[in-house]
């Protein structure tokens, strides 16, 4: 069984992220990025990511959201 630690939340206008922090069985740490597109079909999308990939994860996502144009989306985190 897999024990969420941790779990934030991220609104947008069209989707909603679920970020949890969880414990596996083996006692190691992992994340778990879950996207639901708010549409008619509700698509839920999950990505598990290995903890020590996400500084280098952060790293390319800013270099390339950095040549992306800036939008005016807004957000609201809860916690």
């Amino acid at each position: 069984m897999n024990n969420p630690i941790e779990t934030q939340q991220l609104e947008f206008n069209n989707s909603t992220f679920l970020i949890d922090l969880r414990k596996h069985e083996s006692g190691k740490l992992y994340i778990v990025v879950s996207q639901e597109i708010i549409d008619i079909k509700k698509v839920r999308q999950t990505l598990k990511i290995n903890p020590t990939l996400i500084p280098d994860l952060i790293k390319v996502l800013q270099k390339m959201y950095d040549k992306v144009p800036s939008t005016q989306t807004k957000s609201k985190l809860i916690i």
